[in-house]
């Protein structure tokens, strides 16, 4: 009885480092195709998941709210600081 339900947890944990391979080889074919045009689509979606795919078994969700919350404390400090400014420029 235990048998096939080992088979499938093994097929599944198989299927799992197969993805995260290919994610990974991604992110370097990515960076590496795009080296010269800094501003592609695929290229910063590359740099964006970096932290994703090369962390050591962190929660995404942590990782994310982490990243996004400080970041907006760092805009919203430099804007009361004056570091920051927003300026309207017309093309």
């Amino acid at each position: 009885m235990a048998g096939p339900v080992v088979a499938v947890q093994t097929q599944k944990w198989i299927e799992r480092a197969s993805e995260r391979g290919k994610r990974r080889q991604w992110i370097f074919t990515s960076l590496m195709a795009n080296r010269a045009t800094r501003l592609n689509d695929d290229y910063v979606r590359a740099l964006n998941s970096i932290d994703l795919e090369f962390s050591p078994k962190r929660s995404s969700v942590g990782l994310l709210t982490k990243r996004s919350w400080t970041l907006g404390e760092r805009c919203l400090a430099n804007l009361r600081t004056g570091l920051l400014t927003i300026t309207r420029t017309s093309i």
